[in-house]
């Protein structure tokens, strides 16, 4: 979901902006007096000779925070692309393999340079507003003649290219059998029904019930990348990274043993992170959730494996530790089960929290369906979407 942290911390001199009263029609943007005097405004094509331009004003009791993959001075949280881990494809049945590279077809999409802005109050409390689009290096946002736009009694209001969609939990870590669905926030943060695909021209339905005001455990994707905002009150309710470690550390003083190979495994923090031995890396059996080391023993057809314990066929995976403290739910950090298919190990709490929300990973056509793990971006196994890890 998100690699790196970003912290939203109160800037010296205020520079969030409003919409002001001031508007007006012209046949070029690029020669407008906004854009001449360093204005912010959003200029909202409607054909070749016609533009409108909306001008902004300075907030003095907000900072803006804007979210892009332009490296540019504007942006104050770059992201890039997400794709779903590659699973390593002697580990993972070709049943799987071939689903996998299905799911990741639809996920080729693009992160607008400048994708969407925050806006938060400087004074409690700190409500944190989301719009879609960021201005650019002349604080402008241009809204082409194909971008879906309407006029409303406060001003003309549109949505970007491929949207900027915002998820809502109840509450961090409660989500019941039927999870709330993902809105698409305008470019002035009215909320809307998604629409019938990412870049479809037609609008969704306004939503006056709803707000762009995040709260934690809201989710922003921004169309190849999902962000999570966690507030500090929330952080100080989960567990920290030195807590994680210390987790790690004692499940590994346990020195659990390969019932096999009769050798001691050690847990990596990563995926990426193989153990001090390719003999020590764990592994596990993703239909019956036993953990053992690499070894011949049990090949079956199709890349599965037959379990020594149970003799279950299933396929197996590197088995390694969910590391990032913000995607823990509780305070009991203590990691008894596993994303199927990925193998990272959390809490019952945590992988059943994220196994009940769908991601939209489709760029067209898309309808959020498949959950997926926060660690890596797998797409979770629609049956089956984590184990409980039993060791020897």
């Amino acid at each position: 979901m998100i690699s790196t942290r970003s912290v939203l911390r109160r800037k010296p001199q205020p520079n969030g902006v409003i919409p002001s009263s001031k508007h007006y029609m012209v046949t070029d943007p690029t020669s407008s007096a906004s854009l001449r005097d360093r204005r912010h405004f959003i200029a909202y094509v409607k054909s070749r000779t016609e533009t409108l331009i909306q001008e902004y004003q300075n907030d003095p009791f907000s900072d803006m925070f804007q979210v892009g993959r332009s490296t540019d001075k504007p942006i104050d949280v770059t992201v890039k692309d997400t794709r779903c881990s590659d699973l390593d494809t002697d580990e993972v049945s070709a049943d799987h393999q071939a689903a996998a590279a299905d799911k990741d077809q639809h996920r080729d999409s693009t992160i607008s340079r400048f994708a969407c802005r925050l806006l938060v109050n400087r004074t409690l409390p700190y409500q944190p507003r989301v719009f879609a689009a960021g201005f650019d290096n002349h604080r402008n946002i241009c809204l082409g003649e194909k971008a879906p736009k309407w006029a409303t009694e406060s001003g003309m209001d549109g949505l970007t290219t491929n949207g900027v969609l915002v998820f809502h939990p109840p509450a961090w870590g409660a989500i019941g059998e039927d999870a709330p669905g993902w809105l698409e926030v305008s470019v002035r943060g009215a909320m809307l029904s998604l629409r019938s695909s990412r870049s479809a021209k037609q609008r969704g339905q306004p939503l006056v019930s709803d707000s762009n005001v995040l709260r934690d455990g809201s989710l922003i994707d921004l169309c190849g990348v999902t962000l999570l905002y966690r507030t500090k009150e929330g952080l100080d309710q989960s567990p920290t990274s030195r807590e994680l470690d210390d987790r790690l550390a004692c499940l590994n003083a346990d020195r659990p043993q390969c019932p096999v190979g009769m050798n001691t495994l050690v847990i990596p923090r990563q995926r990426t992170h193989m153990a001090l031995k390719a003999s020590d890396q764990p592994y596990i059996y993703m239909t019956c959730g036993h953990v053992q080391g690499r070894h011949g023993w049990g090949d079956q057809p199709n890349k599965l494996k037959k379990c020594p314990i149970c003799f279950k066929d299933g396929s197996i995976v590197r088995m390694c530790m969910g590391m990032e403290a913000a995607f823990i739910v509780g305070q009991d950090s203590t990691p008894t089960h596993a994303f199927n298919p990925c193998g990272h190990m959390a809490s019952l709490k945590t992988v059943d929290y994220w196994s009940r929300i769908p991601f939209p990973h489709q760029a067209t056509a898309y309808k959020p369906s498949s959950p997926a793990c926060p660690f890596c971006i797998t797409l979770l196994d629609a049956k089956c979407p984590y184990v409980r890890v039993i060791f020897p």
